[in-house]
Order: C-alpha cells, then structure tokens, then sequence
C-alpha cells in the first residue's frame, strides 16, 4: 500500500483509529508484550501462536471492512498505514519468536 500511494504511516494520528475493527486490532497490538511474558513464563509457546491466530484474524476483519486507500482524509489513511505496518512487524516478530519465517509477500 505505501509504496503505490506515496503516502507514509503516521502513528501520530492514532486517535483518529475510531471504528471497532481498528480498537479490536489496536488491543491484540496492545496485549502483545504481555503474551510474549506469560508465554516465556509458562513455557507456552502456544499462548503466542494463539495470540497471533486471533491478531491475523482480526487484521483480516479490519483490512475487509475498513477503507485504508479511500479513507476520508489523508491523517486517517496514515493512522491506517501506521496501523498496518504496526501489526505485519509485530506478526514477523511474533513468528521469529516461534522459530517461523514468514514470506515477505503474499
């Protein structure tokens, strides 16, 4: 996406991430370092593999229902991009920290 518009991330406009699917994501983002710890401290890998499970699923339900190209202003498109780029880094982490490598591009 970033590459074809021109446009870049901007996590500055974060407030404007309002709709449900973007709260939803926003909270597995959030809870992530929390899951990594509990993760490491039961010696559950699992908990993280779930965790990320319900984080892509999420990213899917927002990616389907919410406009990033088409966003009303250009500070909402940049929270939208800052909110992508956000979880695709934490994914490639959270996958790393499982011993995966995920493709570059789908």
């Amino acid at each position: 996406l970033t590459s074809k518009d021109n446009e870049k991330p901007d996590a500055s406009q974060a407030p404007l991430l309002t709709a449900p699917e973007e709260r939803e994501l926003l909270r597995y983002l959030y809870d992530f370092n929390n899951v990594v710890a509990q993760a490491c401290e039961s010696c559950r890998p699992s908990h993280l593999a779930t965790h990320l499970f319900y984080m892509c699923k999420s990213f899917n339900r927002f990616y389907a229902e919410v406009s990033v190209i088409k966003a009303e202003n250009a500070a909402l498109r940049g929270a939208r991009l800052a909110l992508i780029e956000a979880s695709a880094v934490t994914l490639k982490f959270g996958l790393s920290l499982l011993g995966m490598t995920p493709p570059e591009r789908m």
